[in-house]
């Protein structure tokens, strides 16, 4: 199973003004591992975040 995350798109403005979607250029996808895949939505998610780090 994949998700797709928001980890980083790169577009032009041009690209943004001409095109609806993200889909409409060239995509490209890459596999992030979990160790480095912590999805911060909330409080609790950056506590845990801080937690890794402060562990290593």
């Amino acid at each position: 199973m994949f998700d797709i995350t928001t980890v980083v798109y790169v577009t032009t403005p041009v690209f943004v003004l001409n095109n609806y979607g993200l889909f409409s250029g060239k995509v490209t996808s890459i596999e992030v591992p979990k160790q480095r895949a912590i999805d911060i939505d909330d409080i609790y998610d950056f506590r845990l975040a801080e937690a890794i780090l402060e562990e290593r």
